[in-house]
């Protein structure tokens, strides 16, 4: 069995690589039966675009960068205004579109940085009352501490009293 393994893989190695050599030359007698000879050269390159096609690219490019400012615009998202702000051409961004997006990119990071002095002043807000209800708490806690120490002092003196009028009955 692992005999007829080995010859198969021999026979296929075999065959590998004489079909290498073959299709080279398949290829090169398929050259000369058309007329041609072969050639090392590459083929030749698709023909450049006429120059009218160029401006055609540009317009096209700054149509997609309008639509992209417009649909930022529509969604309303700040970070995804700002990106099709950057890659929008300049003819775009200086244009009445861009000026809009940059507008609308101003207001937006004034909403934001406004929403950030509010969140901190409220953050702020209940920290102070954290802080307030603490003190209270604290406050509070002393003065049961005090409370607890008078009434332990008034038993100790009422103790003392009771001690004393033992010890004056005890004398007499």
């Amino acid at each position: 069995m692992e005999e007829l393994l080995a010859e198969k893989a021999a026979e296929q190695a075999k065959g590998q690589a004489r079909s290498k050599k073959p299709k080279k030359k398949k290829k090169a007698g398929r050259a000369a039966a058309a007329g041609d000879e072969p050639s090392e050269a590459p083929p030749p390159a698709a023909p450049a675009p006429p120059p009218a096609a160029a401006p055609k690219l540009a317009a096209s490019a700054a149509e997609r960068a309008e639509a992209a400012l417009r649909a930022a615009i529509a969604r309303g998202g700040l970070s995804a205004l700002e990106a099709a702000f950057a890659a929008a051409p300049r003819e775009v961004r200086e244009g009445s579109l861009g000026v809009k997006a940059r507008v609308r990119c101003d207001r937006l990071l004034e909403a934001q940085q406004e929403a950030e002095r509010e969140a901190k002043q409220e953050a702020a807000a209940e920290a102070a009352r954290l802080a307030a209800a603490e003190r209270v708490q604290e406050v509070t806690a002393r003065a049961a501490a005090v409370s607890k120490a008078r009434k332990a002092a008034a038993a100790a003196v009422a103790a003392a009293a009771t001690a004393a009028e033992a010890a004056a009955a005890a004398e007499a």
